[in-house]
């Protein structure tokens, strides 16, 4: 919609004798509606984005939690046998510190994750904003100059066109 918009106003209705461009009014409305339109489902999508990086972190986190409670529990359980108590300990303390280990990993892919995401929801707000003040400034520079190309020049120049 943007390009089109930009196309309207760089290629479209150029007025040779003035050197100005003219537009069609009504396509550019109807282009400018559009981007109305569809800017907060970007958003959306953008937020979107944000949130399913939230949750992916919480599921790793959940998930990380649950391996290290489940490691407790065989550990407590391998303790209870007297005659493997040792063994237990020893083993306990494998299951938690790989269980730990997994955890920091998941933890630390979805932050990763949930960063880039953040990001990159970001930069493509950023971009379509940033064109759009683009089109739009270029569009109200025209109109402005196609104003004052229309604007009464000298006191014996007819006020009513």
């Amino acid at each position: 919609m943007l390009d089109e918009m930009e196309q309207l106003v760089e290629r479209e209705g150029k007025f040779h004798i003035f050197g100005k461009v003219m537009i069609d009014e009504e396509r550019f409305f109807v282009l400018l509606n559009k981007i109305r339109v569809a800017l907060p489902d970007d958003i959306r999508r953008a937020t979107e984005i944000t949130r399913q990086g939230e949750r992916v972190l919480e599921q790793a986190q959940q998930k990380a939690r649950e391996v290290i409670e489940r490691a407790k529990r065989e550990a407590a359980q391998l303790v209870a046998r007297d005659e493997i108590v040792k063994r237990a300990e020893e083993e306990a303390r494998r299951i938690i510190a790989r269980a730990e280990e997994q955890a920091r990993r998941i933890r630390e892919e979805a932050e990763r994750y949930a960063k880039e995401t953040r990001r990159a929801a970001d930069d493509y707000a950023r971009d379509v904003l940033g064109r759009l003040r683009e089109v739009l400034n270029r569009a109200i520079s025209r109109i402005e100059e196609g104003l004052r190309e229309l604007a009464p020049k000298g006191p014996g120049e007819a006020q009513g066109r």
